[in-house]
């Protein structure tokens, strides 16, 4: 996972392995981005599991 700055956009960006390969990228304002990233990182529950939009906005 990444967590991504561009121009004062955020997003925080997943990639899975078998077996749904592929990535997503989930945009998010600046502090939630941050705390999404660290949550995950952390192995917490997440503030927003990628994985159940996975159908509507792989990249």
């Amino acid at each position: 996972m990444s967590l991504l700055e561009l121009d004062g956009s955020w997003a925080v960006c997943w990639s899975y392995g078998y077996p749904h390969n592929g990535t997503q990228l989930v945009p998010y304002g600046p502090a939630e981005a941050v705390d999404t990233f660290v949550q995950s990182r952390e192995g917490k529950t997440l503030v927003f599991d990628s994985r159940e939009a996975w159908q509507d906005g792989s990249v």
